[in-house]
């Protein structure tokens, strides 16, 4: 789901807007081996400076997707397992390898970064061209990829996602559809997840 964000502006930190923080809580209860990821869908406009455009500053931005982790964890004992780039949205290169410095930074070597959250290109031959981009990216993830995976992607050597998918219909008939899904992705796409 989608939740407020923590930083209205730069200097409000908020851990507690939302519901998604008890969300991740319960479902630790129920599972405290469930994998916890986020994705951001927009960011606020103070970080594009006048611009509806995240990649004005890029340590600004990775300072905000941080920040959010790091609360996480502060306020709430959760620990974020992969971070996503920008819901369907354009990713830029340098923006992924300061991520993944100031994640290194700041103690986070364990969170993992997924890009880009939309096809499997043009990431996975920009990951082919960019050996510091392919260092910083753990998972490349597509969404509805149609079970089907380009070459470029598997030649990353990287794990391979279907990180938004879908069914069919909402009943016991698109459980079996989830399920055939999610078995043609790992078979012809050799997607993990």
């Amino acid at each position: 789901g989608t939740e407020p964000s923590h930083m209205h502006y730069e200097l409000d930190e908020n851990y507690f807007r939302g519901y998604e923080w008890w969300l991740m809580k319960e479902a630790k209860k129920r599972n405290p081996n469930i994998i916890l990821m986020g994705l951001p869908w927009s960011f606020p406009g103070w970080l594009g400076k006048g611009f509806s455009w995240p990649y004005v500053n890029l340590q600004l931005t990775a300072y905000y997707i941080v920040r959010w982790i790091l609360g996480a964890k502060r306020y709430h004992d959760l620990d974020i397992d992969y971070i996503g780039i920008w819901n369907e949205r354009p990713f830029d290169a340098s923006y992924i390898k300061e991520l993944r410095k100031m994640l290194d930074y700041q103690g986070l070597q364990q969170v993992k970064i997924i890009a880009s959250d939309n096809l499997w290109e043009p990431i996975s031959s920009s990951m082919l061209l960019d050996h510091d981009l392919w260092k910083a990216v753990d998972v490349i993830g597509a969404h509805y990829p149609g079970t089907h995976t380009v070459w470029n992607a598997k030649m990353t050597g990287k794990k391979l996602w279907s990180s938004e998918d879908f069914s069919t219909v909402n009943d016991d008939d698109g459980a079996g559809c989830w399920g055939r899904i999610l078995n043609q992705n790992y078979v012809n796409g050799n997607m993990t997840s």
